[in-house]
């Protein structure tokens, strides 16, 4: 990695506080409604004793008994107010204070009024009942209330605290312990080299993604074991093949005939090696760029038919074989035309280089598939050979050796250009003698998507 590049805190630090910031909120949440439910419950008990004591001293006054001014609570605050703002009189407790509401203003109701002097209180104002011109002012001291919110509000502050610390730590370590298999499996990874993909993950035996996971990394690793080992197998293929030719080619030109009637034989012995050489290395670019998975967009519809049809052409042409072409009928794919040309091709190649005097080719569409076939009437081909002939270089023993020519990459090459078109090819025994390589593809109604095999 870049040295530039921030490091982002872990997964773990990141859940853990992910986590703590929402219990924290919702505990916040819950601690502001707790307050509020007990504030508002200690209110009314508070209003509920200032109505009542209010509804005896209008009882008193009414029956004439008098009020006892100097008894009482002591947190309790009687006034008889003027009009004009005026203290009449008050209880003891009241004595000298200014007026605890103005009159006509707060009559009849119940509200908060904070003092200097007496801090938080509730006052109560009602007319008198011995004159409308006079209010009665009873009002009760609230401090408790702002007290019990602020040992409330700390209580609950250090219980959100010391939770979300507990919790944190519990979180903390519940994610470790989840992700303890994620980084065992980060640190076997990482081990993993180049020059030895054979070593696999363990699964943690969760049953969940994490075994998911580590299925899917050992895929991952199997597929890559499988490139690797297709790559080294290829250039050691490669290496070999190259060699044979070149080494010719060379033998050919350092030998130097001083006879000038050997200068042309030579000469056209040079050429066409170089012509397998070249015909080698085409097929071997071939190969590397299905091998790179080069997306290709020129797909369009193909008459396979056509291209079997003028292949047998060139075959009646360049061989002295027998070439049927009676049960070609009308088959059109979805495809690349100069893949599906190649196709075809080496197929035709591989049956003429095999037949004893005859090649038939056929094509038939079914079900939504066409099937493509070529049979020659030579030697045949052992069932246990019959997935290995697909294989790159392949060597068979008998007849189909490889002295025949060839250099063992048409029919790979043949695979590959099949697969890449969703198609399926395999070989069967041709009726009476010999090779029948079968071929299906898409028929042209099935949108498919041309691409290169893994």
């Amino acid at each position: 990695m870049a040295g530039g590049l921030r490091r982002c805190p872990s997964l773990r630090l990141r859940i853990t506080a992910g986590a703590l910031v929402v219990v924290v909120a919702a505990s916040c949440g819950a601690a502001r409604v707790v307050v509020g439910v007990v504030e508002r419950k200690m209110v009314r008990q508070i209003d509920s004793t200032l109505t009542a004591n209010t509804d005896f001293i209008e009882r008193s006054m009414k029956r004439g008994t008098g009020l006892p001014m100097g008894e009482g609570p002591t947190d309790l605050y009687v006034q008889f107010v003027a009009a004009d703002g005026r203290v009449l009189g008050a209880s003891t407790a009241a004595q000298g204070l200014p007026a605890l509401a103005r009159p006509g203003r707060s009559a009849g109701g119940l509200v908060n009024r904070h003092d200097r002097t007496l801090g938080e209180l509730r006052v109560l104002a009602r007319p008198a009942p011995t004159s409308s011109r006079v209010t009665l002012v009873v009002a009760r001291s609230a401090d408790s209330v702002s007290d019990m919110r602020a040992s409330l509000f700390r209580l609950l502050v250090m219980m959100v605290a010391a939770g979300s610390v507990l919790l944190g730590w519990v979180i903390w370590i519940v994610v470790g312990r989840a992700l303890r298999p994620v980084d065992v499996m980060r640190r076997t990874v990482g081990s993993i080299s180049e020059r030895d993909l054979r070593r696999r993950l363990d699964r943690p035996g969760t049953g969940d993604e994490l075994d998911r996971l580590a299925d899917t990394l050992n895929e991952l690793l199997a597929r890559l074991e499988r490139a690797l080992t297709r790559e080294r197998q290829f250039v050691a293929d490669a290496s070999h093949e190259l060699r044979t030719p070149i080494a010719g080619v060379r033998a050919l030109l350092e030998s130097e005939p001083a006879d000038p009637v050997t200068v042309v034989p030579v000469r056209a012995e040079a050429l066409a090696r170089l012509g397998a050489l070249q015909d080698l290395v085409d097929d071997l670019l071939v190969l590397a760029k299905a091998d790179g998975s080069v997306p290709d967009a020129s797909v369009g519809s193909v008459d396979l038919d056509d291209l079997v049809l003028g292949q047998a052409r060139q075959l009646e042409h360049t061989t002295n074989l027998r070439i049927d072409t009676s049960k070609v009928s009308g088959g059109q794919v979805a495809g690349r035309d100069t893949d599906l040309g190649r196709l075809v091709e080496n197929l035709a190649t591989n049956a003429a280089r095999y037949a004893r005097s005859t090649v038939t080719f056929s094509i038939r569409q079914l079900n939504g598939i066409v099937e493509f076939t070529v049979s020659d009437d030579g030697p045949g081909i052992a069932v246990a050979d019959r997935e290995r002939i697909f294989e790159r270089f392949t060597t068979l023993e008998g007849a189909r050796s490889r002295a025949r020519g060839g250099a063992g990459l048409g029919l790979s090459i043949a695979s590959t250009i099949v697969a890449a078109h969703h198609g399926s090819i395999c070989v069967d025994d041709a009726p009476g003698a010999g090779a029948t390589f079968v071929v299906r593809l898409p028929a042209q109604a099935t949108p498919i998507s041309v691409t290169a095999p893994d």
